[in-house]
């Protein structure tokens, strides 16, 4: 199983998505708030590598939309 974070080339500028800034998907953006399991059989090819430092970007904004903003709205 992986999880995955789909693109999209829609020009939308909210915190729900990234521009990425990797040549072979310029113009696309990663849709954080579509993040979906599917199994690793099925990514058969390699779009393109995202360095690792956008990486960690991506991670880090997935995990603030997902996890955080949960703590904020339901305090314990």
């Amino acid at each position: 199983m992986a999880l995955v974070a789909p693109l999209t080339r829609t020009q939308k500028s909210t915190r729900y998505y990234h521009a990425l800034s990797v040549h072979a998907v310029l113009n696309s953006r990663v849709v954080l708030s579509q993040l979906r399991t599917v199994s690793s059989k099925r990514l058969r090819a390699r779009m393109a590598r995202v360095p690792e430092h956008e990486f960690e970007m991506i991670q880090q904004k997935i995990i603030d939309l997902n996890f955080r903003e949960t703590k904020r709205k339901n305090p314990s």
